[in-house]
């Protein structure tokens, strides 16, 4: 019988944004650390600050000016908390480059990866283009491709460009991203990694391109003996 009540209480869980206001605690100090030796104007807002703002932006989906809004709102509860204006909000989150700990676990001495990836839109003003001339926008969208091991299922290595690079042109960079942590042995991936260069380079380093050739690609494959015995 479901324990409803520990059910409902997961699900409202899941609604809870967590919020850490840690970086109020280390302001005056991380300020100190990056202005120190710094030339030109000094930093007013911490890089904790950034990080703070950076994913509020990405999961409500704040415009910029409506973030400057939502940190004046919150500067209300939280007396001496400086609001930075929209534009020094957008330079700073625009090249805040986020780390990713390395926490991948119990994988054994060889794994099997697979390849794929998917977009993101970066605004609705390339999508309102589209619609409305035909054409793509200039904002375009993200792609973020990414190399998972089949038994864990966990992420062993990612790489973010824009729409025009072609998932077959990533093959090389995912797979010598999971060799960081284990021997990959096969290659798990769909036509659109098709290519002599990635059979060749996989060929190379023993591991098996379990890739599915595309309809349009020639069978003599240019001497690539591994893409011909697919």
């Amino acid at each position: 019988m479901r324990d409803w009540k520990s059910y409902n209480d997961q699900l409202v869980k899941r609604g809870k944004p967590l919020i850490s206001l840690d970086f109020l605690e280390n302001w005056d100090l991380e300020l100190e650390r990056m202005n120190s030796g710094k030339r030109g104007r000094a930093f007013m807002y911490p890089e904790g600050f950034i990080k703070f703002l950076a994913p509020i932006r990405v999961f409500f989906g704040l415009p910029y000016r409506q973030e400057e809004g939502f940190v004046r709102a919150l500067a209300k509860l939280l007396p001496g908390l400086m609001v930075p204006d929209y534009t020094t909000i957008y330079r700073r989150v625009s090249k805040f480059v986020p780390e990713f700990e390395k926490s991948v676990s119990n994988l054994g001495d060889e794994i099997v990866i697979a390849l794929d990836s998917t977009g993101i839109k970066v605004g609705e003003r390339g999508e309102w283009v589209r619609e409305l001339y035909g054409k793509k926008g200039k904002l375009g969208y993200l792609k973020i491709h990414v190399a998972v091991d089949v038994e864990t299922k966990q992420i062993l290595a990612i790489e973010v460009t824009d729409e025009k690079v072609a998932d077959c042109e990533k093959l090389k960079e995912l797979v010598q991203g999971a060799e960081m942590y284990a021997k990959v042995v096969r290659v798990l991936a769909d036509g659109a990694y098709d290519s002599k260069e990635n059979f060749d380079f996989l060929e190379a380093k023993g591991i098996d391109p379990s890739i599915k050739p595309r309809r349009s690609s020639s069978g003599k494959a240019g001497g690539s003996w591994s893409r011909i015995r697919r």
